[in-house]
């Protein structure tokens, strides 16, 4: 069974294992892969009527694969905004902010003059 559950995962994660300096840190991955290890091996996740072994593990699947598609989303984001800063520059973006912000947001003496209800 240890070797189905390191098959599904494409790197499995060993509980003294640090990633290398080629390898990004997974924070999330690595709990959720911990706990379904953890839950498994506590009989946590036993098959039952509407749940079978098949099921749990296409469960834990979707939800690696998800985190990792967010990751990149996150680090395309995050590139995204860093060449929009280097291009645009800092100054432009303080600005920005301080646009947004003198908009939206209410002092805090005003705020509290106002009744709630």
């Amino acid at each position: 069974m240890a070797d189905e559950e390191n098959a599904m995962v494409s790197h499995p994660v060993e509980e003294n294992e640090t990633p290398s300096d080629d390898e990004e840190k997974k924070p999330l991955e690595d709990f959720v892969t911990a706990e379904y290890r953890k839950q498994k091996e506590e009989g946590q996740l036993q098959p039952t009527d509407q749940l079978n072994e098949q099921r749990i593990d296409a469960f834990f699947e979707r939800a690696i694969s998800e985190s990792r598609r967010m990751s990149e989303e996150v680090c395309k984001s995050e590139r995204k905004m860093s060449d929009l800063h280097m291009e645009l520059g800092a100054e432009t973006f303080e600005s920005w902010r301080n646009e947004h912000a003198a908009e939206v947001l209410v002092p805090v003496s005003d705020h509290q003059a106002e009744p709630l209800f």
